[in-house]
Order: structure tokens, then sequence, then C-alpha cells
């Protein structure tokens, strides 16, 4: 039996039927970054006011970094790969005729119909 890299892989309709899911997480993931990135701006202008950085925006912060990691685990812990965050580009781990290459989705596609080897990345995506 093969070694693989990835000890998860998805059958077509699978990753096909997880897209809904994907599409939230990556959009929750997206608004939580903006606004992780607002909190830091805040907090280092409190910084650089000698300001107390106690308070809500610290709480916030925290907050926001702990629900990063939530939404970022629901990806780690199935195996999808975020490749490009702002294009909401994903790689589902496949095997094609015993070889394992990626299932590759982004934003626009309307359905998962391509493929790549491990190697090629997207610029080698095949119709599948």
């Amino acid at each position: 039996m093969p070694e693989y890299q990835f000890s998860k892989h998805y059958m077509v309709p699978e990753a096909r039927s997880l897209l809904p899911k994907i599409r939230d997480w990556i959009d929750n993931l997206l608004k939580v970054r903006v606004e992780w990135r607002q909190l830091d701006r805040t907090i280092a202008l409190m910084f650089q006011k000698s300001t107390d950085l106690g308070g809500e925006a610290v709480n916030r912060r925290i907050w926001v970094i702990a629900a990063h990691l939530e939404l970022i685990e629901k990806f780690r812990s199935r195996q999808i790969l975020i490749k490009d965050l702002e294009r909401k580009l994903v790689d589902f781990p496949h095997l094609r005729e015993g070889e394992e290459v990626f299932l590759c989705w982004e934003e626009g596609d309307s359905d998962i119909n391509y493929w790549h080897s491990l190697n090629e990345g997207y610029a080698g995506r095949k119709p599948l």
C-alpha cells in the first residue's frame, strides 16, 4: 500500500457537499481578519498614546483570535487546505487512480470541476 501525505481523501461528492460550509467558513475568516486588523490598529494607537491597554479592545482582540483559530481548525481537522484566502481557493486531498492529488475549488467556480497534482498547484488544474 502506498504511503500518502494525507490520511483523509475526499470523494468528489463529499467535497462538493462541503462547499456551502467552506463558503461560510471563509467568509467568516475574512470578517474576523478585518476586525483583527482594525483592533490591532486601535491597540497600536492606544499604546502610542500610553493609554491603558486593558479593556474592551484587548478583550475583543482575544475573542477575535479565538474565533480565527476555531475557523482555521475547521479546515485543518478535515485536512482541507486554504491555498489563497482572498481568492477563496481551497484544495481537498483526493485519490485519482491511486495517486494522491487535490480537488481544487475557488470562489467563482460553479462546482468542484478541477484537480491538480500535489506538486503542480493551481497552474496545473485539469478538468475532472
